[in-house]
């Protein structure tokens, strides 16, 4: 006589208690995770923009600058931050302003949501290269923050994984720095 197939209550009862087990610890962590990566993916497409610029501005042998854009056809100098697009173009005439015989060479929209990406000092609305590659008018960083930063004198360990840091140095050298870095220094992400 052959034994009847299937699950007992008790068996499939210890297999959902486990399955629950498992989902409470591994959501949040994988919520964490999936915000991690964006900040990252964001970080590296903004400095991948700037190398872009820069290449540009020596292979054009003139000024490339990008900007913060919320209509990826003009720059936004007084309102917003780089979170809401960006724009690089040839800048021949008037620096920082699209106009006369300048071109777009690329458009870009951010389109992650609850994050802020805040310039500081020269790098705040602009940031623009020589032909020689180098910044004009002076160096800075844009940081990279997601809605999970709230205590923003926290330590450097607190922000790991929530906050992203391009260095641009006046040479033209850029570099990204974690939250987790001792170097990072974050004082505001509020947009």
């Amino acid at each position: 006589m052959k034994p009847p197939d299937g699950f007992t209550l008790i068996e499939l009862l210890a297999t959902l208690v486990v399955a629950a087990v498992l989902a409470t610890v591994a959501v949040p962590n994988f919520q964490d995770f999936i915000k991690n990566n964006r900040i990252t993916t964001q970080a590296n497409g903004f400095l991948a923009d700037l190398h872009f610029a820069r290449s540009e501005a020596v292979k054009r042998n003139e000024r490339v600058t990008m900007c913060k854009s919320s209509d990826l056809e003009t720059c936004n100098t007084n309102t917003g931050g780089w979170e809401q697009g960006w724009l690089v173009f040839s800048d021949q005439s008037t620096t920082g302003t699209i106009d006369g015989s300048d071109q777009i060479l690329r458009r870009t929209s951010s389109q992650l949501a609850r994050m802020t990406i805040r310039g500081n000092y020269f790098v705040r609305n602009r940031i623009s290269f020589l032909s020689s590659g180098v910044v004009e008018p002076n160096n800075g960083s844009v940081i990279l923050c997601d809605d999970r930063i709230t205590d923003f004198g926290a330590a450097p360990s607190a922000l790991k994984g929530k906050v992203r840091v391009v260095v641009i140095s006046n040479t033209g050298r850029m570099r990204i720095l974690k939250g987790n870095d001792s170097a990072v220094t974050v004082t505001s992400c509020t947009p």
